[in-house]
């Protein structure tokens, strides 16, 4: 477990240092150190501050490749509640956007999904996402095992 939280620690810093530095040569054509001060110090960093979240927006949403073309994709999302009388029930506030994220993400990269989502009032107009509606864990337990053979990718998402 100490490894894999190292190595995620690791690429987690590597990364944004890395996009840090393409993103300062890139806008200004100057190393970091010397840019990111000098933005601050003259006050221009909240004057370019629209343009550079655009370039970064831009530099994650460029070339989306089809990476999962031909993949089906299972995703669960949302809560359940547990019925403990005809009124009352145990459940969580989950309101599925993480779920339903990922799973309009996945058609964007080219995939089929089921989507196997708890009562929830996200709503997705995505082609390629087949969303099946349970309210109860077991339900929601029947319905993932009812697909998960058949399935590339399978993404608990909470």
């Amino acid at each position: 477990m100490q490894a894999i939280s190292s190595s995620l620690a690791t690429f987690r810093k590597v990364s944004w240092d890395r996009i840090r530095d393409e993103l300062c040569k890139l806008l200004l054509g100057i190393e970091v150190k010397q840019g990111l001060f000098l933005l601050w110090k003259t006050g221009l960093l909240q004057e370019i501050l629209p343009e550079l979240l655009q370039k970064i927006e831009d530099f994650f949403t460029q070339n989306h490749s089809k990476n999962l073309e031909g993949k089906t994709v299972l995703i669960t999302a949302g809560p359940t509640y547990e019925a403990i009388d005809p009124v009352r029930f145990i459940g969580n506030h989950s309101s599925g956007k993480m779920g339903f994220s990922l799973a309009e993400e996945a058609v964007k990269r080219g995939a089929k999904v089921i989507l196997i989502s708890g009562p929830t009032s996200q709503k997705t107009s995505t082609k390629n996402i087949e969303i099946h509606r349970v309210t109860s864990a077991k339900e929601m337990y029947d319905e993932v095992f009812k697909y998960y053979e058949k399935v590339d990718i399978a993404i608990a998402s909470a």
